[in-house]
């Protein structure tokens, strides 16, 4: 997953280190690493090296999130029209 020593590189953003495949992220936070994890396509390398348990939970994570945010945008646009 992530290594707990995160550092910053010479540009001075923050870096994490996959424990798996042991890929250097600058940048993109918490969610650039799950992305990777999960095997995300788009804009991120997937990671070759994770369990596929740790790949499905989360997988299922991300999900959640992207479905939940579609809700609260649903609700806001709603609610607007409602005004």
């Amino acid at each position: 997953m992530m290594d707990s020593s995160s550092g910053v590189n010479a540009q001075g953003r923050k870096t994490m280190t996959c424990i798996n495949c042991h890929k250097t992220f600058a940048g993109g936070g918490i969610f650039r690493m799950k992305q990777h994890l999960a095997g995300a396509r788009g804009s991120i390398v997937s990671c070759g090296k994770v369990p596929p348990e740790v790949r499905h939970a989360i997988s299922v994570t991300l999900k959640d999130i992207f479905e939940k945010k579609k809700e609260e945008n649903l609700g806001q646009k709603i609610h607007l029209v409602d005004l």
